[in-house]
């Protein structure tokens, strides 16, 4: 973020609103990239191979080895539960937006979602 302070001159506001704004990519991409690693490991623990195009669809999986899930499934759940409270402390050192109209969008998804 200093290489954007000294090209643009952000102010101390601008430059949380985009700490806060790369934050929110960050989580984004964090989910994603958790429930790829989580339906690769569901399809391996049913003996299935790489789950593609899951974007569109979701596939079932029998799952009838409790060992294969042991192996794969839950390391992957725990890798999320890390994942989780990783972001999640991250968010709070972020605290609010700073500038208005970031934090007009910010409080409304508060109310959206946590209502």
């Amino acid at each position: 973020m200093k290489l954007l302070d000294k090209l643009f001159g952000l102010s101390t506001e601008k430059q949380k609103d985009l700490d806060l704004i790369f934050h929110f990519q960050r989580m984004l991409a964090m989910q994603q990239l958790f429930m790829e690693r989580y339906n690769d490991a569901h399809a391996t623990a049913a003996g299935l191979p790489e789950v593609k195009g899951e974007a569109f669809s979701r596939q079932a999986f029998l799952l009838d080895d409790p060992d294969s899930v042991a192996e794969h499934i839950i390391p992957a759940l725990e890798e999320k539960v890390t994942s989780l409270e990783s972001m999640d402390s991250e968010h709070r050192e972020l605290g609010e937006p700073e500038s208005g109209v970031l934090k007009s969008v910010y409080t409304t998804i508060l109310q959206t979602y946590y209502a």
